[in-house]
């Protein structure tokens, strides 16, 4: 286990909206934070839309503990419209065993079209 081993938060948002504040999106229904069972650290980040997003931008951001994760983002915009990923240098964004992982959206008010359905992984090193 030198390298720990490597697993995947899968969150789900569907039909995300224009002029979302941090919303938190969902694990399984009605669930939006996972509790972390061990120390570890988070190694990359991916996001995907449903379709291609035409106007506007949104972004989906980590949050431990209620609280934002610096450089923890992944965005559908003009570069990345459908899909977006993130790699992290092991060991630089950590969490503690009972932390609780969360995964929010924002975005802007002009997201179009409104019916994209996003897939967020969240890949962990425990």
């Amino acid at each position: 286990m030198a390298d720990g081993n490597l697993f995947a938060l899968e969150f789900y948002r569907q039909d995300v909206a224009p002029s979302q504040n941090y919303v938190p999106i969902e694990i399984v229904p009605g669930v939006t934070e996972v509790v972390m069972p061990r120390s570890g650290s988070v190694i990359a980040m991916s996001a995907a839309g449903s379709a291609a997003r035409t106007a506007g931008w949104a972004s989906f951001s980590l949050f431990r503990n209620g609280v934002m994760m610096s450089g923890c983002s992944v965005y559908l915009d003009s570069t990345t419209p459908q899909y977006s990923y993130l790699t992290l240098a092991k060991g630089t964004k950590t969490f503690a065993a009972g932390d609780k992982l969360s995964i929010r959206v924002n975005s802007d008010a002009n997201l179009a079209p409104t019916t994209i359905d996003a897939c967020v992984v969240v890949w962990l090193s425990i």
